[in-house]
């Protein structure tokens, strides 16, 4: 790899590939996610205007679904049936270093009816371990 006038070796040590199948269907799948950056600047206007939590889960629900749906573009799966989120438990905002600047984060416990793989990331900077969500180990009904 060049990095400006210097030639760097990168090797990998290892990869674990696996195969994933994403649809979506009728049970819930729960997660975990960190380091979430879920605002734009105009989003967080919006956020901060409004007057109740549960205005808000809903709020970054909607965007938490966005995300999803962006990542399926991403991976050319153009979905056409509803995805469905909910968000649980939610942590935030709290203020997160991102790219020498600060941006309001948030972390909590989502589900929907897509089976994601663990340590993918969802939202900006996800390429750089913002958004990561892991896998929880129950499923709803």
């Amino acid at each position: 790899m060049q990095l400006g006038n210097r030639s760097i070796e990168i090797s990998i040590e290892s990869m674990n590939l696996k195969d994933i199948t994403l649809e979506i269907g009728k049970q819930h799948y729960h997660y975990e996610i960190n380091k979430w950056l879920a605002l734009s600047s105009e989003s967080f206007k919006a956020y901060k205007d409004m007057e109740s939590n549960e205005e808000r889960k809903g709020f970054l629900s909607r965007i938490l679904r966005g995300n999803i749906l962006a990542m399926a573009k991403g991976l050319k799966w153009f979905v056409k049936e509803q995805i469905e989120v909910k968000l649980y438990k939610l942590e935030g905002p709290i203020l997160t270093d991102y790219k020498e600047t600060k941006l309001f984060s948030f972390e909590g416990t989502f589900s929907c009816n897509i089976n994601l793989p663990s340590s993918i990331g969802l939202g900006k900077g996800a390429a750089k371990g913002f958004g990561t969500i892991t896998a929880m180990r129950y499923d709803e009904d």
